[in-house]
């Protein structure tokens, strides 16, 4: 299925007991335009991580200028694993060695592209929606109590843990191996199995 981002808000309006929308625009109810400025800043807070739709080994080539640009990047390291000698400097690759904007050739990379969400598989799609959902709670609007109810509650922690055990299943991770994975974003919420 396609990335929708009417039907993600209204699957977390409809989560936090708010009245779903029938478009979003720039005139869109409030309590919607929050949903979908969290929509975007928890998929930034994702991708950064790196998953495998959005991670790649290339070489940037320098631009007529002798300048490489990132834009569209969010992070990149050494495929070699060295200590890194490059930097993000307002979205031009800067070599720190030395001390320059401009390279004679093309620099290989592992990057971490920022990519729209109708280019992620549908299981992280349902990752940022859940973590939306999560994340806005307790603090949307004067429109529902304090918390949500025991079964939505429920409803969000059971479908986080089915998207996790379908990552587990298909051996999907961050960057890097499962042995040497740090990060995972049960923890980052706080759920268990």
């Amino acid at each position: 299925m396609a990335f929708n981002l009417l039907r993600e808000v209204n699957k977390v309006l409809e989560l936090l007991s708010l009245p779903l929308v029938d478009d979003i625009t720039i005139n869109t109810d409030r309590d919607a335009q929050r949903v979908v400025n969290k929509i975007d800043e928890v998929r930034l807070e994702l991708e950064a991580n790196g998953w495998g739709w959005n991670t790649s080994n290339r070489v940037l080539e320098p631009d007529i200028n002798g300048e490489i640009h990132l834009d569209g990047i969010l992070s990149f390291r050494n495929p070699l694993r060295r200590e890194l000698q490059y930097r993000n400097i307002d979205n031009k690759l800067y070599d720190i060695k030395k001390q320059s904007f401009k390279f004679d050739s093309g620099t290989r990379l592992i990057l971490i592209e920022d990519l729209p969400l109708d280019l992620a598989p549908p299981y992280f799609i349902e990752l940022v929606t859940a973590q939306t959902a999560w994340e806005l709670r307790a603090t949307l609007g004067g429109n529902i109590q304090d918390t949500l109810s025991s079964l939505q509650d429920n409803w969000i922690r059971k479908k986080a843990n089915a998207i996790q055990r379908n990552i587990d299943e298909q051996g999907l991770n961050f960057l890097g191996s499962k042995k040497n994975c740090n990060y995972s974003w049960r923890s980052f919420w706080g759920l268990d199995r």
